[in-house]
């Protein structure tokens, strides 16, 4: 506790100056927000003095025909994504979200957000989508509510010559839009179960960690090779490709054992390349092939707008009649002219690299051959579970998949041999071929990797039918922290320097089906002390139940202990006594030297990390984190966030003693210390989403930031910035940071 230094001046600002001038006979030239006393401002009515707000983020997807995408998977961001030729680059966005959809289609959420946050980017990697989606706030909420068009259709067919393609044919002059829509194609709904599995069967790991379909895969690998899933309750599942190998990669185009029609359906593509994808065909008695391009663009459009929607389907003509059937005997497969479409023309450069089914092509580069090939398997699986995400009109197809980047050296047994890279997995471009015509045997004859080697089923993962998915909320974003400064001179004033304890935080929530909590997993990080109290922080998790367990405890600093429950629920003390823990009353406030030199930390020095876990009883909607601190060893003396419900342990006869508020007006806030209203409203915690530099010992934060007294004043700061960033350096101390990277 540090003695509260009483200015002898009081005024306020702007539109306050007329009631200052007539108290206090200062004239409007004379006001300067750096000499203001912070406990004589006049305040907004009901400022909380947060620069973070409580939000809602909802969602809710459906595809084609209004099916709800069930277990679509997205990420929430705000700072707009970079495009890159890769796709979309997010490291320098803030993550605040990671979920997925329920059966409904639905997912919805609160976040703790800047107040300065009014959009965030929902990008998801799920087949079908891969896209982002902006987001604008409306008051309290993010809502995203869209539907895939099923009405789509081509327009601006001009020129008409750049339809026309060196080498290959078309259905017509104008057999595409300018960003690359066929005209004459219709739609066929895809299920999302359909779908789920695609993600799944797509999903590759080249090592543990997270890939590019929001797959994550853990430590453990089988014999083959097969990387575990993670993310799911009831046991493990594995990744798909690996154990298969060679066994799915075509070798020859299909061979039409009867007359039949064929139909193409684009699935999902990763949209960062605008590949050309066409099918090629040869009847008997023709001395070549016949190349026809079909989907000019799976990519994206000048707008970055995908152009190809999951469902997009289109009969395949044998141009020599225009007829929709081929006879028996036809051989027919696909090709893709990588990177080959102009958005902005409408055109195909039939000079890019083609690569067909029945071809294969081989790249050196980076020390390893890349050959770029097609992967099929069959579907639906002939079982009584065809039904379980049977897509419409899809009786005798094969899933098709084509990638740019897959190494050649895989073993021929199919074993694993590191063969993928850059977790991809043939998801450059997915799509369907469908026989309709052909009986049960004529398909299977059909779909064949060669002669006499069937394709391999597309996989039913039984395992995760019905399996619980997680989602995580990060708090205030992913690998950021919230600055959270305490005065520990409650319910007395103190002098408003805000650093008798400074800790940094960050949480996520794991939430499972219903959005129950499952886990809560914490980081705190003790990053200044200037206090003579030996005062204690703690955490209440409120709205929660009892705890089930603790663990994944992570510690830093020699005397740091593990975090202590208390005898409420949910309530833990994190650094108890931390004078003690120190061995000092002062961290990284050097001009503070009662005691000598003042300790001095990395943020890291003192840290605790630990996970409490739940029965999945309490709705994430109930809850709320609440860090406090207690002083001197009286827990009774509990000091909180303004507004802030005191927790049970909370000693109420200080409630509304000395400037304390609490009782009679917002809890923990200060009275009014005059008929005007002066003095009234302000905290004894403030807390940022950002690691500003502390004021300087005994400077009231106001001097050392400005900006506060305008944003507490009349609600906002020049340029609609944050208060805290502009500072007055030679009152602010920079605690020591980040530990230098070796």
């Amino acid at each position: 506790m540090k003695k509260y230094l009483i200015l002898l001046l009081a005024v306020t600002l702007l539109g306050m100056t007329s009631c200052l001038v007539e108290e206090n006979n200062i004239g409007e030239n004379q006001l300067n927000e750096s000499t203001i006393d912070f406990y004589k401002m006049k305040i907004l009515p009901f400022f909380d003095f947060s620069s973070i707000t409580d939000v809602n983020l909802s969602v809710q997807f459906k595809l084609m025909g209004g099916i709800p995408y069930e277990g679509a998977s997205f990420e929430a961001y705000s700072g707009k994504p970079t495009i890159t030729s890769e796709g979309y680059d997010f490291s320098k966005s803030a993550k605040h979200a990671s979920f997925h959809l329920d059966k409904e289609g639905n997912f919805s959420s609160p976040l703790k957000l800047s107040k300065n946050i009014n959009t965030l980017y929902l990008y998801s990697n799920s087949a079908g989508i891969n896209q982002v989606f902006e987001v604008r706030r409306n008051a309290k909420n993010f809502t995203l509510s869209y539907e895939i068009p099923s009405n789509l259709k081509a327009i601006n067919i001009n020129p008409l010559a750049a339809r026309s393609v060196p080498g290959y044919n078309t259905f017509s002059t104008n057999a595409w839009d300018n960003k690359g829509l066929p005209f004459g194609i219709h739609n066929k709904f895809i299920q999302a179960g359909f779908l789920n599995r695609l993600n799944l069967l797509f999903s590759v790991s080249s090592a543990p960690g997270t890939n590019g379909n929001n797959i994550t895969f853990g430590n453990g690998f089988t014999a083959e090779g097969r990387g575990t899933i993670v993310g799911f309750d009831g046991g493990p599942i594995y990744e798909y490709f690996p154990s298969y190998g060679q066994t799915v990669v075509l070798q020859n185009n299909f061979l039409l054992p009867e007359s039949t029609s064929v139909e193409l359906t684009f699935l999902d593509s990763d949209r960062a390349f605008n590949h050309a994808l066409g099918y090629k065909y040869k009847k008997p008695g023709d001395l070549s092939f016949t190349e026809v391009i079909t989907f000019p663009n799976t990519g994206k459009d000048t707008q970055n707008n995908p152009v190809l929607l999951t469902g997009h389907s289109i009969k395949l003509k044998d141009l020599s009649n225009n007829s929709t059937n081929f006879p028996a005997g036809t051989e027919i497969g696909l090709f893709v002219v990588e990177r080959s479409f102009n958005p902005s023309t409408g055109s195909v450069d039939s000079g890019q690299l083609k690569i067909s089914q029945d071809e294969i092509a081989n790249i050196k580069g980076n020390n390893q051959n890349i050959t770029r090939r097609f992967v099929a398997l069959k579907y639906p699986e002939e079982t009584a579970n065809i039904s379980i995400d049977h897509p419409i009109s899809t009786t005798n197809s094969i899933i098709m998949g084509f990638e740019q980047h897959y190494r050649e050296d895989f073993a021929t047994d199919g074993g694993f041999t590191n063969q993928f890279t850059d977790n991809l997995g043939y998801g450059d471009v997915k799509v369907m071929l469908t026989f309709p015509s052909l009986n049960v045997d004529q398909f299977s004859n059909l779909a064949v990797k060669s002669v006499g080697n069937p394709l391999p089923n597309m996989p039913y993962y039984e395992s995760i039918r019905g399996a619980e998915q997680w989602n995580f909320t990060y708090h205030p974003a992913e690998n950021a922290y919230t600055r959270v400064m305490f005065e520990d001179n409650w319910p007395s004033l103190g002098d408003a320097d805000f650093n008798d304890m400074v800790v940094d935080y960050n949480y996520v929530v794991k939430t499972g089906t219903r959005s129950l909590v499952g886990e809560v997993a914490m980081d705190f990080k003790l990053i200044a002390v200037s206090a003579a109290h030996n005062n204690s922080f703690g955490v209440r998790l409120v709205g929660m139940p009892e705890h089930h367990s603790i663990g994944k405890i992570n510690k830093n600093g020699t005397n740091v202990g593990d975090p202590s429950p208390e005898s409420i629920p949910s309530s833990f003390i994190v650094f108890g006594n931390v004078n003690t823990i120190l061995g000092n009353d002062c961290l990284n406030t050097p001009d503070r030297t009662k005691n000598g030199a003042c300790a001095e930390a990395f943020d890291d020095d003192y840290r605790s990390r630990f996970s409490v876990f739940y029965d999945k009883t309490a709705l994430l909607t109930d809850f709320s984190f609440a860090p406090f601190i207690y002083v001197n060893g009286n827990r009774g003396r509990e000091i909180n966030l303004m507004g802030t419900v005191p927790s049970a342990l909370a000693d109420a006869r200080y409630f509304g003693r000395d400037s304390d508020n609490t009782g009679t007006g917002t809890s923990y806030s200060t009275k009014a210390d005059n008929s005007l209203g002066f003095g009234e409203g302000l905290p004894w915690v403030i807390q940022t989403p950002a690691k500003i530099e502390l004021p300087q010992d005994r400077v009231q934060i106001n001097k050392a930031y400005p900006d506060l007294v305008l944003w507490a004043t009349t609600g906002s700061v020049p340029g609609g910035g944050e208060w805290y960033s502009n500072k007055i350096p030679e009152f602010t101390n920079r605690n020591k940071g980040l530990r230098p990277t070796p």
